[in-house]
């Protein structure tokens, strides 16, 4: 598989979890709004291949919420599960 096809399968992974387990907004119901995160998956692949922790991506993604989206209420089970989810994403089948 070629590099271009494994970062284009990391994106993929990574926005569908962004969508279906993250969601600080509540819009995955909405299909007009399936692609509300993709703009952080980038950065997120970024952070996995360079073997980011669980630590690290519940910070990442409570740093988008307070800063970027201005949350204040933060769900920090629904964190966890995101940041474990996001580092089960498969990346010898993507990137390596």
């Amino acid at each position: 598989m070629n590099r271009k096809r494994q970062i284009d399968n990391a994106l993929s992974d990574v926005c569908r979890i962004l969508l279906d387990v993250w969601d600080p907004l509540g819009v995955n119901e909405f299909p007009e709004a399936s692609d509300e995160y993709d703009g952080y998956a980038p950065a997120i692949v970024g952070m996995l291949v360079r073997g980011a922790t669980e630590a690290d991506l519940v910070h990442h993604l409570r740093k988008i919420e307070t800063e970027n989206m201005g949350l204040s209420y933060l769900d920090k089970q629904r964190l966890i599960n995101a940041a474990q989810a996001l580092l089960a994403v498969d990346l010898e089948r993507s990137i390596r």
